[in-house]
């Protein structure tokens, strides 16, 4: 144990505060610069050259906090995913929300994420298959569960009778993803509709299907 002198403590902490912002700080310079030169280059076309000189750091500082070039891609991954999980199993259990509002909530939080972390999604999509096989196998099942949690809601809402009964909740959860994920390729932060609005676009046509049958009572 190491002891501190009282009257040097608050220095002390300073100091390591410092060290840990300094820290994170390159640990996300040279994230951010993998993550523009994958989805840019490529994952196998960037070599750990490219991201020193781009992040400004030597190879040794590179290796200092990922163990390889791999490593950094399954790190973006994981960020990104972190975010989604997080957002959606929060999503999943708040029970003051009917089955509805939760698939708006998580269409808000799809739509987001592509908007707020473009750079972030192409290389998600376009280089999660060059992730090594044993940490593939943690992604797609992180992926998974992501998608267990949006069928989850469907079925809540065919259960309670607010969506219609006819549908294969698992495959809507497909469905769902295969609208949400794609909006990376053509939405425009800039553009004419916030995210917002191309969120509740995708929701009104996704659950107005869902509820097709009990509005128009067939």
């Amino acid at each position: 144990m190491i002891i501190i002198p009282t009257g040097r403590y608050d220095y002390y902490l300073l100091k390591q505060a410092g060290r840990l912002v300094s820290y994170l700080n390159t640990r996300e310079q040279i994230l951010r610069s993998a993550v523009q030169l994958f989805g840019t280059k490529g994952y196998q076309a960037t070599s750990i050259q490219d991201i020193c000189e781009l992040a400004g750091v030597s190879k040794g500082a590179v290796f200092h906090y990922f163990n390889n070039k791999n490593e950094l891609l399954f790190e973006i991954h994981e960020e990104i995913i972190d975010i989604l999980i997080t957002q959606c199993e929060s999503i999943f259990k708040n029970d003051s929300l009917v089955p509805s509002q939760k698939l708006r909530e998580l269409v808000d939080v799809m739509v987001g994420l592509m908007a707020d972390y473009r750079p972030y999604i192409v290389v998600l999509f376009q280089e999660y298959i060059n992730i090594q096989e044993h940490k593939f196998d943690l992604v797609k099942a992180r992926r998974d569960r992501c998608e267990e949690i949006v069928a989850a809601v469907i079925k809540q809402g065919i259960l309670s009778g607010e969506f219609r009964q006819d549908l294969e909740f698992s495959i809507l959860a497909k469905l769902f993803f295969g609208i949400c994920n794609w909006t990376y390729i053509w939405l425009n932060p800039e553009g004419p509709l916030t995210p917002q609005q191309i969120a509740e676009n995708i929701w009104k046509v996704f659950v107005g299907g869902l509820k097709a049958a009990i509005t128009k009572g067939e």
